[in-house]
């Protein structure tokens, strides 16, 4: 979805490889692409990206590089790259230290994902870390001028939407553990402390853009 996001929102990309570590999804995704002209699906990993040397001009990845073997895929990243090419590294983040929601369904993560910790994300190993590009950047040689952006928003979501957004995310592991019927009370009891009148629950993100560039 982020490569037609990114292929929508920037007018002058005319290519844009998308890489896709499943077989099945690939296929979906290069279906769903197929309106877009210049948008290529291939089967792949970030850690031996199938791509020539020094062949690009930008590699990104959004919220998805906590699943790398990051020190593999950023020596991967400076191989394919251009001279001053650009990686960037986009992670979205909840709030939870500024929303009494959200602090309260962290809580219920931590109490039900074994490993699981506020602030940290699902990694390469099968356990949780807190993927902090910028400081992993700033030690290599082979990518430099790094820099960081941060953005703030809110999405606004009815309850059930928030409940389909449960089933896809770190509560599939909760789910799997406890079952869907007693992680389902706990949602369902969350939304009833915190969702307005109306059904509606405010998510506060924020956009957490790290760069930075080969040599």
């Amino acid at each position: 979805m982020f490569s037609r996001q990114l292929m929508a929102s920037v007018p002058s990309i005319e290519r844009l490889t998308c890489i896709e570590p499943n077989c099945d999804m690939a296929a979906v995704a290069k279906e769903r692409s197929a309106a877009f002209r210049g948008l290529d699906v291939l089967a792949g990993f970030a850690e031996t990206l199938p791509l020539p040397d020094h062949s690009c001009e930008l590699v990104t990845a959004a919220t998805a590089a906590n699943w790398f073997d990051r020190p593999l895929f950023y020596q991967e990243a400076a191989r394919v790259l251009k001279p001053s090419g650009t990686l960037l590294l986009l992670q979205n983040k909840h709030r939870h230290e500024e929303s009494a929601f959200l602090g309260d369904f962290v809580s219920l993560q931590e109490r039900y994902i074994p490993g699981f910790r506020r602030d940290h994300y699902s990694d390469f190993w099968g356990g949780y870390g807190k993927a902090d590009f910028e400081a992993e950047l700033r030690s290599r040689h082979d990518l430099v001028a790094v820099e960081r952006y941060k953005l703030e928003w809110r999405q606004t979501t009815t309850a059930e939407q928030f409940r389909g957004y449960c089933q896809s995310g770190h509560l599939k592991k909760a789910i799997a553990r406890s079952g869907a019927v007693t992680i389902a009370k706990e949602v369902d009891a969350l939304l009833d402390r915190h969702q307005d009148a109306s059904g509606y629950v405010s998510v506060d993100w924020l956009t957490d853009l790290v760069l930075s560039r080969a040599r």
